[in-house]
């Protein structure tokens, strides 16, 4: 038997595959951009962008987010349609920590 036999709680880290969103294609410094492939992101991307979002809007978070993880130029995720937001949102949202729970009566 191994110490590990005892233990009964395991958590398993599975891999998120990366997410492509295909979008109208934005002009930028003389290239067009029509696509971004979003990965998981690194804990010092989550934090740099909600500190974003605390300093701006949560928007300017999101864009931070969207430019550190997809590799687009920041000048293109300005430029960003709002649906385009909203799906990296939805991809980006199960990586983030739930927020605690308010205090209250228990």
């Amino acid at each position: 038997m191994h110490d590990d036999d005892a233990i009964l709680d395991v958590d398993v880290i599975e891999e998120i595959p990366p997410k492509r969103i295909n979008f109208p294609a934005i002009e930028f410094a003389g290239k067009k951009y029509d696509r971004l492939v979003l990965r998981s992101p690194t804990a010092q991307a989550l934090d740099e962008a909600e500190a974003k979002s605390v300093q701006s809007t949560s928007i300017a978070g999101a864009v931070h987010l969207i430019h550190r993880v997809s590799g687009l130029p920041l000048g293109v995720c300005l430029q960003l349609d709002p649906r385009v937001l909203h799906l990296a949102g939805a991809y980006f949202e199960r990586f983030t920590p739930p927020a605690p729970k308010a205090g209250g009566d228990a």
